[in-house]
């Protein structure tokens, strides 16, 4: 049962992780964009927090599955490894298309959704416009703010 708990908490460890990296980008999105907004209340940051929250555990319900299913295999060293790897590889993708919106709402004023990035024509502009945003120079230093946040959050 104690190896149970242990399995538990670090889900929960890394969930809350990931929560946190979420708000902190919301934060960003926010500051880097204080001009294009009209007001800022606690009502609409809690109205963020719970979208965000919600989504995240939708992404995660097969990690959630996984870290709950019975059976003494899921203590291997092996299998926790492929789901700490796996984890953050999802969410780091989700995480990712934060910092495009971070950009992006500045030019169409609103946040990204899947269905404007599969809109037609857009179909085969999407993965051309992640590696065009990433050779951009002058967007580089939001990625290492962010990093920057990050690091000292996780210290």
């Amino acid at each position: 049962m104690n190896n149970y708990k242990k399995c538990i908490t670090l889900f929960l460890k890394r969930f809350l992780l990931v929560v946190a990296i979420y708000q902190l980008s919301r934060l960003l999105f926010y500051f880097l964009n204080l001009n294009l907004f009209d007001s800022f209340t606690i009502q609409t940051f809690l109205g963020g927090l719970l979208f965000d929250f919600a989504a995240i555990s939708y992404l995660n319900i097969p990690f959630i599955i996984a870290y709950i299913v019975p059976g003494n295999f899921k203590y291997s060293i092996r299998y926790q490894l492929i789901l700490k790897i796996s984890f953050y590889c999802v969410n780091l993708i989700f995480i990712a298309t934060n910092f495009i919106d971070i950009i992006y709402y500045r030019f169409t004023g609103r946040r990204s959704t899947y269905k404007m990035i599969t809109a037609k024509g857009m179909e085969h502009e999407v993965l051309g416009l992640i590696p065009s945003f990433l050779r951009e120079f002058c967007y580089w230093h939001y990625f290492l703010n962010y990093k920057c946040i990050i690091l000292e959050a996780t210290t």
